[in-house]
């Protein structure tokens, strides 16, 4: 399992942090989809 912890920028305010960037990435647990998904969000992997 992995958690993250974000602090002092504002993006624990989940409605304003959509409004920026847009709904979350939903990526199952393996590093192929990991991957993929970097990938297909324009990220060099």
């Amino acid at each position: 399992r992995i958690a993250v912890v974000v602090t002092g920028n504002g993006l624990k305010d989940i409605e304003s942090a959509r409004k920026s960037v847009g709904a979350p990435m939903l990526v199952e647990p393996t590093i192929e989809d990991f991957s993929g998904q970097l990938e297909r969000s324009g990220f060099p992997c």
